[in-house]
């Protein structure tokens, strides 16, 4: 049975097995049966693992750079929907809906939370078999592959200011102390790069 919440600290010492139903049926304890205490520390954490990415899954969890990623993304978008809409802005939920069109929360299931485990040694075929065809599925957006390579293009400095605002979330008004300007010459310095990001993508 899956787990669907971490362990306490405290119960950690030990590894149970529930049944479908919520009852134990087996436990694994340190020096019984060749159990080490690395084997229950690293059961655990794929526990950890597996929890982390079901509810990465069904609630929306995305890492920093995911997030990093579609904050770079949805500028470039925005101007390109006003260029396609004779210059109307899109609604905040038609952004919505183009970031999660364009970076699809999938069903991931468990076989994430065994990525750092030596397959060599499991016994379940299956399990790697369809490990290794959900790996082979994982595709990296080209569009986001394309946005990472054109900002190789921009200039030193232009980079400095992504780095800053979207990677690091340093706000502009931090940005702006930071560089002895205002707000709003950072905001026009965004703009260019976002303009210089769209001309590119149009090539």
């Amino acid at each position: 049975m899956s787990k669907v919440k971490r362990t306490p600290q405290k119960e950690r010492g030990t590894y149970k097995y529930f049944d479908a139903n919520g009852k134990v049926v087996d436990e694994l304890k340190p020096a019984e049966r060749g159990v080490s205490e690395l084997d229950i520390y690293e059961l655990h954490q794929r526990d950890d693992r597996e929890i982390y990415y079901t509810m990465k899954a069904h609630h929306g969890i995305r890492t920093n750079k995911e997030k990093a990623t579609i904050r770079a993304w949805v500028p470039v978008f925005i101007e390109q929907f006003k260029l396609d809409h004779n210059g109307i802005e899109p609604t905040k939920d038609a952004v919505e809906d183009a970031v999660m069109k364009e970076f699809p929360m999938v069903e991931v299931f468990s076989f994430n939370a065994v990525d750092s485990f030596s397959h060599a040694e499991d016994k379940s075929d299956l399990l790697f078999k369809t490990y290794l065809e959900e790996q082979s599925k994982k595709l990296t957006d080209p569009r986001v592959e394309e946005l990472l390579e054109l900002m190789e293009k921009l200039t030193d400095n232009q980079r400095w200011l992504i780095q800053k605002v979207f990677y690091e979330g340093v706000s502009q008004t931090d940005v702006a102390a930071e560089l002895g300007i205002t707000k709003q010459a950072v905001q026009n310095r965004l703009n260019k790069i976002y303009a210089r990001l769209r001309n590119l993508f149009d090539k």
